[in-house]
Formats: C-alpha cells, structure tokens, sequence
C-alpha cells in the first residue's frame, strides 16, 4: 500500500499527497479558497489564530508518517521578505590528483592537518570563512571528498566531516553545497549541523543541494558531513534573509477577521462625560463628547482622547473617530471666578471679605 498524507483549507480537504521516502511532499498549487489574506504555509496545529506570531511551519520533504494532516495557514502581508544576502562562502580548488589517489600532503584526519601543504591551499576562494577543520577531507581535482567511515554525535554515519568557521555570527536562513561528481550511482546524503540544528538532504550530482533550516539559526559554525558514500564538494555558500514575507493576523480556521468593537473610557473630576450611552464602537465611528461641569462652580479646561498606546486622537470641536483601539477621553475642569469690585457711596464705606 502506498501512505498518503492530506492537507486541509478552512476546514476542506483540498488535497493528498503520497509519501515518498518517508518524506511530506507539498501540493503543486496553493489553496484557493481563501482571497481575503494570503497563504502562508502549512502546519501541523489544527486550530491556530495569533496576531502576531505564525505557527510552526512543515518544510516540504520533513519526515511524514501515514495519515498525517496538514492546514493551510494565511496571514495579512504586511512587508516583504528581507532580501536573501550571501554572508559566507568557499570554492575548493581543484588539486591534482584523482579519487582513488589524492596526494597524502592535502588530506586531513581525526581533526589534524597531515603533511606539508597548509589546510588553505584547498581553496580557490573563500569570502568570510576564517577557519576550517575536518575529518579525513581530501582535496581531488573536481574538488575536495570526504573519506572514511565514522559516526558523529548524533549517531548518524558519515564518510568525514567539515567545519566552516565565519569571521561573525550570522542568522543563517540558507546553506547551498555543491557535487561536482559522486563515487557512485548512491548519491548519498548531505547533513548539515548548525549547533542544537542537524538536518539532511539527499545529494545530487553536480547540482546544488539546498539546506533551508525551519527556523533561522545563529552561529558562526557550519558543519557538514556525508553519508553511506564518499563525494567530491566543489563549494559551499551560507545565507541569511529571504525566507517568509511579513505577516500578522495569522489563522489556520478564519480567512476574513471579525472586526470588533473597540472601548470607550472617561477620566475626569469636578465634572462628567458623556458620549450618549455608547460605551464601545468599531473603527471609523463618529463619536460625541459632552462634558457637564460639576455643581455650576467649574468649566471645562482641558478635553482629549487617547489610544491604547497612548498616542493622542484628534478631536474635531467636542467629536473624534474612532481609531483601531480602545480609547480613554479625559477632561479637566478649574473653578469658575469672578471679579468683585466695591465702590463707595458718599456717607459710607465699602469693603468685602472673602
């Protein structure tokens, strides 16, 4: 029997997908049935709605079990994505040499340069890479192959192993390594470890193989290591940016979101505010303030309204409109005063006392 997986859209099925390899494969066209926001990707967590922060995304090609379900996530773009930048890189040169016989001065092993040459005479260029270390590389002329049989700490087998240290810490989003020629018809795989991250991909012959992490990761380290064959590398270029657009309002069972109302408090002393029993109101509401000084003895000083940040909303004579968020009018009132003056008539003085 052959396993499939399914992936759903606001609660449709709108596709399944076969297995291959125990790995997920995506479907060749996006959901369509949500036009209000755009899709985002797609998850595991069935019910999820936060305004600011997605879901855990499934990267296509992750581990899949039978029967597994997917949902779509959509989202309200609201910038693009930063622009993919290469932070790092090398080429190997091509040293004399063949598979079989790569010259004994230009081979690492157990961590330790052997012979005469220094580690970098394997490089052609380089942009950022400030130090390298290896187990059993060897440098062949379509490149550099890795070369013995071990295990690495996360019990996984490889043929060696290499590790790229940057000049900087950088939040990788992207490393690219490229085959030059194989052993054998086994491609292999790939691993790429960035510290707490180990993830594979298969090789391919003279292509580039992608290794796109699920979520950015900071390091200086790049390590990679092959498995099952030996294989010629010819480069390997580390990236940050790209990735995902800006999104908020992020949902997996919602495509429009519900406006809500928004609410309306006072503050004030010596007097009262009114907005003519309204208490709440959605965005783009004209809202009336009337304002009642206490026992006739006051007058309105002062009157203003304020979001939820704090920032102040234009008032228009006594009326505003309602912003995308809660407000609070306040209002001051100062005592009335009044000027008295005494004057006196012929036969009499007058006087006043407060």
């Amino acid at each position: 029997p052959v396993d499939s997986v399914f992936f759903v859209s606001l609660g449709d099925t709108v596709a399944s997908t076969h297995i291959v390899g125990g790995k997920v494969v995506f479907p060749a066209e996006n959901p369509t049935n949500c036009t209000s926001k755009s899709f985002v990707g797609w998850t595991k967590e069935q019910f999820y709605n936060n305004d600011d922060t997605a879901p855990i995304l499934v990267k296509e090609g992750s581990d899949a079990s039978a029967n597994e379900t997917y949902y779509a996530v959509f989202g309200n773009q609201i910038g693009s994505a930063d622009p993919l930048t290469e932070v790092a890189s090398v080429v190997f040169a091509d040293i004399a040499g063949s598979e079989n016989a790569a010259p004994a001065d230009v081979e690492w092993y157990d961590d330790a340069y052997i012979g005469s040459k220094n580690k970098w005479d394997l490089v052609e260029s380089s942009n950022n890479i400030t130090d390298m270390h290896g187990y059993s590389w060897r440098a062949g002329e379509q490149g550099t192959r890795i070369g013995s049989s071990s295990k690495d700490e996360y019990g996984y087998s490889y043929d060696g192993w290499i590790e790229l240290t940057m000049g900087q810490s950088a939040t990788i989003t992207k490393v690219v390594t490229t085959f030059s020629k194989t052993r054998s018809n086994d491609l292999g795989v790939l691993y790429v470890d960035l510290g707490d991250v180990h993830d594979s991909n298969p090789i391919s012959e003279g292509e580039d193989v992608e290794y796109i992490p699920a979520t950015p990761v900071t390091t200086n380290t790049v390590k990679l290591s092959t498995a099952e064959k030996a294989e010629y590398i010819k480069s390997v270029k580390i990236y940050t940016g790209g990735g995902l657009a800006k999104y908020e309002n992020y949902s997996t069972t919602k495509c429009q979101d519900v406006a809500e109302p928004h609410s309306i408090a006072t503050l004030t002393v010596n007097g009262t505010i009114t907005t003519g029993g309204v208490t709440s109101a959605m965005a783009g509401a004209t809202i009336t303030i009337t304002t009642t000084p206490e026992d006739g003895c006051y007058r309105l000083n002062t009157l203003s309204v304020t979001d939820a940040n704090g920032q102040k909303v234009s008032l228009n004579g006594n009326t505003f409109v309602m912003p995308n968020s809660d407000v609070t009018i306040s209002a001051t009132f100062s005592i009335l005063k009044y000027t008295v003056t005494a004057e006196s008539e012929a036969n009499g003085d007058a006087s006043i006392n407060e």
